[in-house]
């Protein structure tokens, strides 16, 4: 039995013996864990599988499942907040990280590094979007013409989209590009950024698209000359997030800044990486804007990078940390 936030799974969906719950309600309420022991005393299996963010609760309640005889295996899909230690929130016979900077931490904060297995993320290639719909696209969002830089991150963790703002104020490429921010709805902080953030964009002559959640997130790849991710944290995100996967598969030219796991991307050669400030970014946007060539060879060394990470790698190296819990059980 697998548990993972409700975006990630179809209630009830089952694969090869494995049956995927969404964890319905917010944190790790009593609701919350009433209804996963509910589900797992209706099965006899030894394993289950967590994929969401390390919290105390649910480390005491895989404390408690272990005791009962069950094998915890726990996904961390991004690094806790700093204020919280890996060993103070998880519990788990295998504790999988997508990132090495997630490994470093784990260690550091406790956990025995017999328990830990990296395993990044893969994604299988996306469909390519048909042409009709990605000029319908960019018709839609008024950007025909324009250079397209797209920031596909998060509003509520740190002040990322604010720096592409102020670096691309800073651009000689800013009079004809567009930035796009598209990005999930993730709480009432997010909501409160926008007026701020289109606000700081008028100020500073950016000609800004905050289209927030997208439905054809593919085709604004699509339609982008640039993604841009700029972070100094990926939490409540994945390590790497997966729109950059995406992006780059598509053979969309990807800039990251340094500061958060995602710029693992660049150190392997998927992405061009640059300082996490204005006037680095700025150099990196203007280099990329005059130069197709140099966009290009981005473009081609993301859809290697991407192609590097095989979604059936990725279940295999799951199927052999199953298969020696089972072996262990």
């Amino acid at each position: 039995h697998a548990f993972a936030a409700p975006s990630f799974v179809d209630s009830g969906r089952t694969s090869e013996g494995m049956r995927l719950h969404p964890i319905r309600q917010k944190g790790w309420d009593t609701w919350a864990k009433a209804e996963i022991l509910w589900k797992l005393s209706l099965n006899e299996s030894p394993l289950v599988h967590f994929i969401a963010a390390p919290t105390r609760p649910l480390a005491r309640l895989s404390s408690w499942l272990a005791w009962r005889g069950k094998r915890i295996i726990h996904t961390i899909a991004s690094m806790p907040k700093p204020e919280l230690a890996y060993r103070d929130c998880v519990w788990a016979h295998r504790v999988v990280v997508l990132s090495r900077a997630s490994l470093t931490r784990a260690l550091k904060e406790g956990i025995p590094s017999e328990r830990l297995v990296h395993i990044p993320p893969a994604i299988a290639q996306p469909k390519t979007p048909r042409p009709e719909l990605v000029e319908e696209l960019r018709n839609h969002f008024g950007l025909s013409g324009r250079f397209v830089l797209t920031f596909p991150g998060d509003l509520g963790q740190d002040r990322g989209a604010e720096l592409v703002i102020e670096a691309l104020a800073k651009s000689k490429a800013r009079r004809s590009t567009t930035l796009v921010i598209a990005t999930r709805n993730k709480g009432p902080a997010s909501f409160r950024r926008w007026p701020l953030l289109r606000e700081m964009a008028h100020r500073k002559g950016v000609d800004l698209r905050l289209v927030g959640e997208v439905q054809h997130i593919h085709a604004l790849i699509a339609a982008s000359d640039l993604i841009v991710f700029a972070a100094q944290s990926c939490h409540a995100k994945v390590d790497h997030p997966l729109v950059l996967l995406e992006a780059m598969h598509l053979g969309r030219p990807v800039l990251i800044t340094e500061g958060s796991p995602a710029h693992e991307l660049a150190e392997e050669g998927g992405a061009l990486g640059t300082a996490f400030d204005a006037n680095a970014l700025s150099q990196a946007i203007d280099q990329m804007h005059r130069d197709e060539g140099l966009r290009e060879r981005w473009a081609k060394a993301g859809v290697q990078c991407a192609q590097r990470r095989t979604v059936e790698a990725m279940a295999q190296a799951y199927e052999e940390v199953y298969r020696a819990l089972e072996e262990e059980a």
